[in-house]
């Protein structure tokens, strides 16, 4: 009998008649102009970022195709989780809904840092505190406007260490428009609930350095709105989560694509894709060296380069639509703790489909192009990578001697030790 009835439900549900009534369903008459025009504008923001995507050079296959689709897909749901769902007043640090390993990888975060993002209103003050421990460092960045947003600019930039740190790593810092003596980040109240605080922790050795305890909450007396949107503030957000898709999509991963390709072609290094005063996606204590790399089966790209003195530096591997290839259960990224240099000095990398036994491998994942990018944080010299493309076969011939290898057994080992550690700095 149960399952009579749940055949019966199934089979109405998906009537052709019922399906046809539906089509024919309108809005009540009373439904808000204003929302039903954002809902529209919010449409066909995505429609026509993805239309944009899928027209370019470099989308002409299907595995490219592929890609689009699914970055669509991720940044409108990243849309929600960072434009449509904060609460201000009601503060938070989102860890898994801004970045994640295999689910949110859009915008070529860095697989060393743990981003802590948390939205913020400038008129109100909060307090953060917690306790230091031991990675590597803590950037605070405070942005007036959340990505896509007109005017948006950087307010400022903070070290955890430059505060005052009790003798057990513990900290209080306030955060608001009004300067305070001692640990103090300053908002923007002209922008209202706009403000971002974005936190970069950073890592080198993944498996000892231990992360930084942080906290928030609102301390303020000032009233509180009710937790629940109405449809003018929705009606907002809803204008701003599209121009946000926008942002990640076009200004983003199609821009700096087109950029990188403009100016230097493939497997050519370009150092203009971040400005040191655009208005959010970089810090100013970093370069940003990156490429549109591209490697058929038969062939391997090596990277190389100088090394600066630096507090933290990386390379890392994304596909084409800047979407880190995974770094939990493979090896697509390096930093300077994880890589070895050759006796030389100078660091190399090889970047190929297979791994070819050389120590600085960088996995493809069966990716034959997509975005390279290096990371070089507070450094005393900027230096620029070159590529070579090679064929496979040639490699071990080109490579200088003494580059540092790794047989199949160490490369199990060091996959098992990266997938933990990632695992682990996701509480998993």
């Amino acid at each position: 009998m149960w399952m009579e009835a749940c055949i019966s439900i199934k089979n109405v549900a998906l009537s052709p008649q019922h399906l046809m009534e539906a089509k024919e369903h309108h809005l009540p008459n009373d439904a808000p102009q204003a929302m039903q025009q954002a809902w529209a504008t919010y449409r066909r923001d995505v429609e026509d970022v993805r239309t944009l995507m899928l027209s370019q050079s470099w989308a002409s296959d299907a595995n490219a195709r592929a890609r689009i689709e699914y970055a669509v897909q991720e940044v409108q749901a990243a849309a929600y989780n960072l434009v449509i769902a904060p609460r201000p007043e009601y503060p938070s640090f989102y860890v898994h809904a801004a970045f994640q390993p295999i689910i949110y990888s859009y915008a070529m975060h860095a697989s060393d840092f743990l981003y802590r993002r948390c939205f913020l209103d400038g008129r109100r003050t909060y307090r953060v505190w917690g306790k230091r421990n031991t990675s590597r460092f803590v950037d605070f960045q405070v942005i007036n406007r959340f990505y896509g947003q007109a005017d948006a600019k950087k307010i400022g930039n903070w070290d955890l260490d430059k505060f005052t740190i009790d003798a057990d790593g513990s900290f209080e810092i306030i955060v608001g428009a009004e300067p305070r003596a001692g640990n103090w980040i300053r908002l923007d109240p002209s922008t209202g609930e706009q403000n971002y605080l974005n936190t970069r922790e950073v890592f080198g050795n993944w498996t000892t350095e231990q992360g930084v305890d942080l906290h928030i909450e609102r301390c303020d007396d000032l009233p509180s709105a009710p937790m629940e949107l109405d449809e003018a503030r929705l009606v907002d957000r809803l204008a701003r989560a599209g121009k946000f898709v926008r942002f990640i999509l076009d200004d983003w991963a199609v821009k700096l694509t087109n950029g990188i390709l403009d100016n230097s072609g493939r497997n050519n290094i370009f150092l203009g894709s971040f400005a040191a005063d655009q208005g959010a996606a970089n810090n100013p204590s970093a370069i940003y060296p990156t490429a549109v790399w591209q490697v058929a089966p038969d062939e391997a790209l090596i990277l190389e380069s100088e090394i600066p003195n630096a507090q933290f530096w990386s390379v890392q591997l994304g596909d084409i639509c800047w979407r880190v290839l995974d770094y939990a259960y493979h090896q697509t990224s390096l930093n300077g703790i994880q890589a070895k240099l050759d006796p030389d000095g100078r660091f190399r990398a090889v970047v190929a489909h297979q791994d070819p036994g050389a120590w600085n491998w960088l996995d493809t994942m069966g990716n034959t192009d997509g975005i390279l990018i290096f990371r070089f944080y507070r450094f005393d010299r900027a230096v620029t990578p070159n590529i070579r493309k090679v064929k496979l076969t040639e490699l071990w011939n080109i490579l200088p001697p003494g580059t540092p290898r790794a047989d199949s057994s160490t490369r199990t080992a060091i996959q098992r030790e990266r997938t933990a550690a990632i695992r682990a700095r996701y509480g998993e």
